[in-house]
């Protein structure tokens, strides 16, 4: 969600609010040091939890503990167990390095998001 809201982008709660209220669903995805998808705009979580943390650099139990207000950050199979079907999905990946965009397909063929481009 954007502008005011007591929500927090790209938290759980502010996706719900999204369905509820009859609207798709957006959302930016970056992967963890170890190849997890996680859902989370920045490429650090600096403006959202004070920590210089850069995902891309990062393992995603290092992701999770961070003091993020919707706690914790969610992993797009959550999300995907979230909106399970009810509403359009634009997920944008965002991905650095040639290291990290072969990453995505990997996932992709591995079943977790081969639902949304089947």
């Amino acid at each position: 969600m954007h502008g005011p809201s007591p929500l927090v982008e790209n938290s759980l709660a502010a996706f719900e609010a999204c369905l509820e209220a009859g609207a798709g669903v957006e959302c930016d995805v970056r992967l963890t040091r170890d190849g997890e998808i996680v859902v989370f705009h920045d490429s650090n979580a600096l403006r959202l939890t004070g920590s210089d943390l850069v995902i891309e650099q990062a393992m995603l139990a290092e992701v999770r503990q961070l003091p993020f207000p919707g706690r914790p950050v969610p992993t797009l199979s959550e999300l995907l167990r979230l909106v399970s079907g009810r509403a359009p999905m634009l997920i944008e990946a965002k991905c650095r390095g040639a290291g990290q965009t072969g990453a995505m397909p990997s996932k992709r063929r591995s079943g977790i998001i081969a639902g949304l481009t089947a």
